[in-house]
This record gives C-alpha cells, sequence and structure tokens, in this order.
C-alpha cells in the first residue's frame, strides 16, 4: 500500500527512472527483478532456462508479495509482472501504478546499445522488433489498467523524473492528504 508502481516493458525505464524518483521523493527502491534474484539465489536468464517461465512468474509472485507488504517505497516491475490479473489487482490496490509507454523501436535500440549486458528471456528472437510488436500488442490490455500512462519517447531523464513526482505527489494529496476532521466537542 501507498507505494509508486512502475510497469512497461522491458527498456522502457522503469528502474533508472524508479531510482531517480526514489531519489527525489527519499522513498525506498525496489527493483523485483533484482529482488527475485537476491530470493532465489539465480539469475533470471537461468531460472527461464533451467524451470521455465511458469516457475518465474510464480517467484515473481511471491517477490511482490513481500515487496507490497512494505510502503513508501518506488517499486519497478518486471516488463510481464503486470499482465498477471492477480498482480495487477494487487498492484492497483492502494498504490499508484504508472505505466511507462516505450516505443517498439526504442526498445530494440535501447538493447542493442545495452551497457549492462543483462540478457532479456522473451526477447531472444531472430527478429527483436518483430518479437516486440507481438508482446507489446499482448500486454496492451493489461498496461491499461494502469493509473497513469506517460510516453518516455524523445523525453529526458530530468523531464520523465518531474512528471513522475508531480504525479505521485498529486496522488498522495488525493488520496492521502484529506485532513482529518475534528469530533464534535460533546458537552
Amino acid at each position: 500500500m501507498d507505494n509508486l508502481i512502475l510497469v512497461g516493458f522491458s527498456c522502457s525505464g522503469k528502474t533508472t527512472l524508479g531510482r531517480n524518483v526514489a531519489r527525489r521523493l527519499r522513498l525506498s527502491f525496489v527493483d523485483t527483478d533484482h529482488f527475485i534474484e537476491e530470493m532465489t539465489g539465480r539469475t533470471i536468464p537461468d531460472i527461464f532456462r533451467e524451470d521455465g517461465e511458469a516457475a518465474f512468474r510464480a517467484a515473481e509472485r511471491e517477490a511482490l508479495d513481500r515487496i507490497l507488504q512494505q510502503r513508501h517505497q518506488v517499486v519497478s516491475t518486471g516488463g510481464g509482472a503486470f499482465v498477471d490479473p492477480d498482480n495487477r489487482q494487487r498492484l492497483r490496490d492502494g498504490n499508484l501504478v504508472i505505466h511507462l509507454q516505450v516505443r517498439p523501436e526504442t526498445v530494440v535500440d535501447r538493447l542493442r546499445n545495452s551497457r549492462s549486458g543483462r540478457p532479456r528471456p522473451l526477447l531472444d528472437s531472430p527478429d527483436p522488433l518483430n518479437r516486440v510488436v507481438q508482446l507489446m500488442a499482448d500486454r496492451r490490455e493489461a498496461y491499461s489498467a494502469a493509473h497513469v500512462t506517460i510516453g518516455v519517447d524523445d523525453r529526458t531523464r530530468y523531464e520523465l523524473v518531474g512528471e513522475l513526482r508531480r504525479r505521485w505527489l498529486s496522488w498522495q494529496r488525493a488520496h492521502r492528504g484529506r485532513p482529518a476532521q475534528a469530533a464534535p466537542l460533546r458537552r
């Protein structure tokens, strides 16, 4: 409850922007993929390769259960986490969910120019652009359930962090900032 949840496709900037906005808001930051790796003691590509996607999604649900027990944090989810209807409901319940929308061409460009070298198991394809377009189409309906969608293409990190911060503060005021009314005095 009371978390800023970032959802969206791989390479949309969830981790980078999440870490930056968490610092600006003085909130904790959690990346669900890193949390899963720490929780299982294995890398995500290893889980996919050795146990399959179903095992990874089960670990992802458990990780979200643990993460959502805390409040006042920015949570960067894996690209497919919000697709699961149960995850989607839990993430939306009492939290602000922002979808970071990115163009397929931007995803492929970022994958090709990634310095991290971090493998993306669901994007391992002879035609990455076609695979990204297909996955985005499959996930469109789920992502549309986010409270807010923000386009990230052609915008600076500074602009995006500022918008995320404004959206969070506005949501906090609307949902938590109502002053408590004093009880009437009884004589």
